[in-house]
């Protein structure tokens, strides 16, 4: 029931109000920050968070149907009312070919953060499934050949932390926080550089190179560097036996090798 004054809003504006109730009717949080909104949770249809509330949003939001009833629409809003047919990509598409055989993957953010998969068998063809409510803050970085049956997708956390979002046959897709890290920079996966080891590299804000790995039993943060890094790590194994590189740019355009000699990590300048 709708009274007259609407609460504040009057007569004139009841078809705004209407549209803003409707959405409660779909579980749609409100965002305005009197409400006492935060950006958690996992509202609506999709059970995606409510990233566009007043009260933590980047600049306040975007002042919408559920912030301001406007007839504007943020992009959370959609995902809490079931419509996922939206092209909603946002971030470069990280490809994987080997997940399986006669398979492809194409990984992907989309707009609120999420971590989607888009992938190809001969039948029935293309898919799209949803792997990680995120939020992320870069694009993905897909890894496989681990183990059998397993495939890694590294992400950074807008909150700067590593994650991995990992599938293994038998128990589908799971995330696990790999460091808190203080991340600037998309992580850059490694396999193979030793049996039952995996290495994640990555920048820190001072441009410090760091590795984030297993060592059969846990993650481990190790900082290799001071740099200071101006790139994206570009890791690189299979050179000689024992040896692994990690190629990046330094603040000055000069290129360097951070490397592993078989007794501790050294810097060379190219």
């Amino acid at each position: 029931m709708m009274q007259y004054a609407i609460d504040g809003w009057g007569p004139n504006n009841i078809d705004r109000v209407f549209a803003h109730e409707t959405c409660h009717i779909f579980n749609a949080p409100d965002e305005y920050a009197a409400s006492g909104c935060d950006c958690g949770g996992a509202w609506g249809y999709y059970g995606v968070p409510n990233g566009n509330c007043a009260n933590c949003a980047p600049g306040g939001g975007v002042p919408c149907i559920m912030q301001a009833a406007s007839f504007a629409v943020c992009n959370y809003t959609p995902w809490h009312l079931g419509l996922d047919s939206l092209p909603l990509m946002d971030s470069p598409p990280a490809r994987l070919y080997g997940f399986s055989e006669g398979r492809l993957d194409v990984f992907w953010t989309d707009s609120i953060g999420a971590l989607w998969d888009s992938w190809w068998v001969a039948d029935p063809g293309w898919q799209d499934s949803k792997i990680s409510a995120g939020p992320m803050g870069s694009p993905p970085a897909p890894l496989s050949g681990f183990a059998e049956g397993r495939t890694d997708v590294f992400w950074m956390n807008t909150d700067g932390s590593l994650w991995d979002s990992w599938w293994t046959s038998g128990s589908g897709w799971a995330d696990v926080k790999l460091s808190d890290g203080k991340l600037d920079s998309p992580p850059a996966p490694l396999t193979g550089f030793a049996a039952g080891r995996m290495d994640v590299f990555w920048k820190d804000s001072d441009g410090a190179l760091w590795d984030t790995w297993w060592n059969g039993t846990e993650w481990e943060d190790m900082k290799l560097s001071d740099g200071p890094l101006n790139s994206i790590p570009a890791p690189l194994y299979g050179f000689a036996e024992g040896r692994m590189d990690v190629f990046w740019q330094a603040t000055d355009g000069s290129l360097w090798d951070t490397w592993w000699n078989g007794a501790e990590w050294a810097d060379s300048k190219i």
